[in-house]
């Protein structure tokens, strides 16, 4: 007790050093924790968004991450409705994901630029959470009438065209048979998926 007493005395005599001493110690433990439930966040966000958008498991050929494609879907899966319902039968998958990837020329008209796409079930949206922000329009539905096929444009890439939600867009890309195609699309909304390389 004494020297608990003496030490209790010795803070007392010199208050603002001891004051500084805390207000120093509080400084550091706040900026570590500050510091280390930043890093914690990203990590998880890093993980949800994979999870979100690439799922938990990817099947695919086994030269899907081999080698790149000579042709379009030279490394497609065949018969994916079937993979699909087998998939979904076990009571551990919540959700399937097929998706297509491609890349081509995107015109307005006037003005063409190259884009990455994806095709991908109407379906999915749901499945994306906060990791995709709606800026205009509005999502595609699985109601879409194949007469009048959607298509979602982020938000960078649509100002470099100057399209809006109900603007007509043309798609150029090469099929699986290595010839060219263009399909004409009606812009259903603009997105922005926090990544400027993706949004361009």
């Amino acid at each position: 007790m004494f020297r608990l007493k003496m030490a209790y005395l010795n803070l007392l005599r010199n208050r603002r050093r001891s004051l500084l001493s805390a207000l120093l110690v509080a400084i550091a433990v706040v900026a570590l924790l500050l510091a280390g439930g930043f890093g914690l966040f990203t990590y998880q966000s890093l993980q949800e968004a994979a999870a979100r958008d690439t799922g938990h498991l990817i099947v695919s050929q086994p030269g899907f991450f081999a080698q790149e494609e000579e042709y379009p879907l030279q490394n497609g899966l065949e018969g994916y409705q079937t993979l699909r319902k087998q998939l979904l039968a076990d009571s551990r998958v919540k959700a399937v994901q097929p998706r297509i990837e491609f890349s081509g020329l995107i015109s307005n008209g006037e003005k063409s630029s190259i884009f990455v796409g994806q095709g991908i079930d109407a379906h999915e949206f749901t499945l994306k959470g906060p990791f995709l922000d709606l800026q205009a329009g509005s999502l595609l539905s699985a109601k879409e009438d194949p007469a009048d096929p959607q298509i979602l444009l982020g938000i960078d890439l649509a100002k470099n065209l100057r399209v809006e939600p109900g603007d007509y867009i043309t798609l150029l890309s090469t099929t699986a048979a290595g010839a060219l195609n263009a399909v004409d699309y009606r812009v259903q909304g603009l997105v922005s998926l926090g990544v400027p390389e993706l949004d361009k």
